[in-house]
């Protein structure tokens, strides 16, 4: 099977520098053990996979479930971010008062 290079040019500078980004994570968490090997014949991903906590080895296989969970552990992170975003911002939405008294939104409805 033919393999390609899924990352792009400015996401291989990223990896290379050992930083990561949410779409780094989200076609990590995609890539097959097959796609996984194409990859760590690249140097940017070989420096990637370095910078990642966890101890060295040399087994594909070990290296490869270092890389699903470090991806799985970030997607957690990310999703709990977003969901902290959405409370802050319904919160702000919540406080806004207008110099005519309340904003409301949403289900915020006013008893008349």
């Amino acid at each position: 099977m033919l393999h390609t290079n899924v990352f792009t040019d400015f996401e291989e500078q990223v990896m290379s520098a050992g930083r990561n980004s949410e779409s780094i994570v989200q076609k990590l968490k995609t890539i097959t053990f097959e796609e996984f090997e194409y990859l760590s014949m690249f140097q940017f991903f070989e420096e990637f996979i370095v910078s990642l906590p966890g101890k060295p080895t040399s087994s594909a296989m070990e290296r490869f479930r270092r890389v699903m969970n470090f991806a799985n552990a970030k997607v957690v992170v990310y999703q709990l971010r977003a969901e902290i975003k959405i409370a802050d911002d319904w919160e702000q939405r919540r406080r806004v008062v207008t110099p005519s008294g309340h904003v409301f939104h949403g289900d915020d409805l006013i008893a008349l």
